[in-house]
């Protein structure tokens, strides 16, 4: 195994993170959305101070704040849970807890009703219908995705393309989260796992994992946010793998080593030595690295100019990969447009943000070959050009990726300009 500078550095590996909502990765207008769109317009139009993002938690556990509301009101309301001291039931029914709660829990729980749903459920039973409230867009800063240089088949080097502020009033994207090191963010990936999974009786397995992913996209009624160091650029925040700047002595093989990703762009047989001899273009001939946690997703696509992509799991949780071979990326993308017209509707480049999941059995079902694999740590996957790829992490990982462009690419970057 590759030495691992970033982890034996991890207080002085800073990044911010992007928050996603692993729940309107396919069901962008859910009920659960709808709810909290209207719910966010009562308290903003009766000038009641709520944070913005309102997530709220438990003993660290995440609050679906209308799976909170749905299960009250279907036991008669507030008085009749009150009078029953059942907030420890409520608090398992919407899965805070598996088997039951502590009367500290229950309280808790008790005080997020309070603050963020009792006033709504008040004006409801007083005749307010929430079918009447404006469904309020919560649309959000879409992190950029691309920092540096990127190609271009027009003009050689085009600059900085990802995020448009002229998009982000219409499309849905990742917001920004909070700043960590290494080492705070694998203390909160690891607490969050451990609360997602307690209660569980046994082990936890792969399958599980991968059932749970899909239960919350599919599903698109159980609110769930986490955060994803993603598009990191090695070159101003630090490599995973060894170089002359982060290593000692000793790790001198695995400095020239060609399977380094700060070096395996540039070598003879990869056209970027020739377009980027030194390496500057972020995120193509310089790698990226990406630090997750449990369900930090990327979301389905293909490389920019169709190039050829290398991904090293350096640390920590598998990462489960869907992948699509090039020749059904034409079928992919007309699957995917039928899947989801409201939101290619409403945003014609949706493909180009990453930001929308689908699940592989659906695509499946339609025809579209899906590989699936789950990538460890020491392992590399290589994605093929126009080769459409989609995934998320089991729990706190470190991976850094990079492209390559070997002869045979050229057809296919004519055909991605050409497009």
């Amino acid at each position: 195994r590759c030495p691992f500078p970033i982890k034996e550095n991890g207080d002085s590996f800073h990044f911010q993170t992007c928050v996603q909502s692993v729940d309107q990765l396919r069901h962008r207008h859910g009920p659960g959305t709808k709810f909290m769109q209207r719910l966010r317009h009562f308290h903003r139009t009766r000038g009641l101070h709520l944070p913005a993002e309102m997530t709220p938690f438990v003993d660290g556990r995440q609050v679906d704040l209308y799976s909170l509301y749905k299960d009250v009101e279907e036991r008669g309301g507030v008085d009749v849970v009150e009078a029953g001291k059942g907030w420890g039931e409520v608090a398992v029914a919407i899965r805070i807890v598996r088997n039951s709660a502590s009367a500290h829990m229950a309280n808790r729980l008790r005080e997020v009703y309070r603050e963020y749903l009792e006033k709504y459920a008040q004006a409801v039973e007083q005749g307010l219908k929430p079918e009447d409230l404006p469904e309020e867009e919560q649309f959000v800063t879409v992190r950029k995705r691309f920092s540096g240089m990127r190609m271009s088949g027009a003009s050689g080097y085009a600059g900085d393309e990802g995020g448009d502020e002229a998009d982000t009033a219409d499309s849905f994207g990742f917001g920004e989260g909070g700043f960590y090191s290494f080492h705070s963010f694998r203390r909160k990936a690891h607490d969050f796992r451990d609360k997602w999974f307690s209660g569980w009786n046994r082990s936890v397995t792969k399958e599980d994992v991968e059932r749970e992913y899909w239960r919350v996209v599919d599903g698109g009624d159980l609110m769930l946010r986490v955060e994803y160091g993603n598009d990191l650029d090695a070159s101003s925040h630090g490599s995973g793998f060894p170089t002359p700047e982060n290593s000692r002595p000793e790790h001198q093989p695995y400095i020239d080593s060609t399977w380094n990703l700060n070096n395996l762009p540039l070598q003879s047989g990869s056209l970027l030595k020739y377009i980027s001899p030194d390496g500057e273009i972020s995120g193509v001939s310089a790698p990226w690295v990406y630090v997750g946690m449990l369900f930090s997703s990327f979301c389905w696509h293909n490389e920019d100019n169709y190039l050829y992509s290398i991904n090293y799991m350096h640390h920590g949780a598998g990462k489960t990969w869907y992948g699509i071979p090039g020749e059904d990326a034409i079928n992919f993308e007309k699957v995917f447009e039928s899947e989801v017209p409201e939101l290619f509707e409403k945003d014609p480049k949706l493909l180009f943000k990453l930001c929308t999941m689908i699940a592989p059995k659906v695509l499946r079902e339609r025809g579209v070959r899906v590989n699936h694999t789950v990538q460890e740590p020491g392992e590399f996957i290589v994605t093929l050009p126009q080769a459409y790829h989609a995934g998320f992490s089991h729990g706190f990982n470190c991976s850094e990726a990079v492209n390559f462009a070997p002869a045979d690419w050229l057809p296919f970057g004519r055909a991605s300009i050409q497009r």
